[in-house]
């Protein structure tokens, strides 16, 4: 079984759980939550003849682009809202 720690700061538990499920058919991912103030730590159990550094790298990678996905979606919400809202206005307007 190989461990790996992530930085809480550049991940969060839902960008290692989305990353976690990407990987299962290959590997199993346990999130354990509560090691320190600023880290996650990992345990990635292979489930076929991967190579556990290879996954663990994967998976690092993974997380990192979920992570950013989370924070330009975050950044992003208000001017996204806007455009829905300019690019379909209420129906109830019109009456």
């Amino acid at each position: 079984m190989k461990e790996i720690t992530l930085r809480k700061d550049s991940s969060s538990v839902e960008s290692i759980q989305k990353a976690a499920y990407r990987l299962a058919p290959r590997a199993v991912v346990i999130l354990e939550q509560d090691i320190g103030d600023d880290l996650h730590r990992c345990s990635i159990k292979v489930k076929l003849d991967d190579d556990a550094d290879e996954l663990a790298d994967e998976l690092r990678q993974l997380v990192n682009d979920y992570f950013l996905r989370e924070h330009l979606s975050s950044k992003t919400e208000a001017v996204r809202s806007l455009l829905f809202a300019q690019a379909f206005p209420s129906l109830d307007d019109e009456e």
